[in-house]
């Protein structure tokens, strides 16, 4: 019994001392960090995604335009997303894809309009239970390419309107 306890304690002496590496590793796998980790990932809403949405930083806000733009009868949806200025309602960036109904998750990659710089924006539901309470929080997390320097940020979508506006670039 004491040998297996040697051997169980020389792992978690192990595990633990190279945590950062399996989690980075995890990380990379799963998408990066999971930014409710007090919740459960949830299928994502897709009969709830159209509108505009805003994420704050306690600083900024930032608003983001998602419109499920064709589904089919397969369950592919064609999405768009945008990021604009809610002052001059100049669009910053713009992507979109296809997603399939079973897809948890919402990957597109934004293009920004004035520069080279492009972002992978990652958005999921999240259910989780406060003072007893069940709700759904929407997620986004911003992962940036080729900047090793920037962490992912993680914010928390509040719906502004379930209404997605239309700009003239998308088209």
């Amino acid at each position: 019994m004491s040998r297996v306890l040697k051997i169980l304690s020389l792992f978690l002496v192990v595990f633990f001392m190279s945590g950062t590496t399996h989690a980075q590793q995890f990380n990379n796998l799963t998408g990066g960090d999971v930014p409710f980790p007090w919740g459960t990932e949830i299928p994502f809403p897709w009969d709830s995604i159209d509108g505009v949405w805003v994420a704050q930083d306690g600083l900024n806000e930032f608003y983001y335009n998602i419109k499920v733009v064709d589904a089919n009868e397969t369950g592919s949806h064609h999405v768009q997303m945008s990021q604009f200025n809610p002052v001059s309602m100049d669009l910053m960036a713009s992507g979109g894809g296809f997603f399939s109904s079973h897809d948890r998750v919402l990957r597109v990659i934004m293009n920004m309009k004035d520069s080279e710089a492009n972002y992978l924006s990652i958005v999921r539901a999240y259910e989780y239970e406060r003072h007893g309470v069940t709700d759904v929080a929407t997620v986004i997390t911003i992962k940036f390419f080729g900047d090793n320097a920037n962490e992912d940020l993680h914010f928390i979508l509040k719906k502004v309107s379930d209404i997605p506006l239309a700009f003239p670039e998308e088209q």
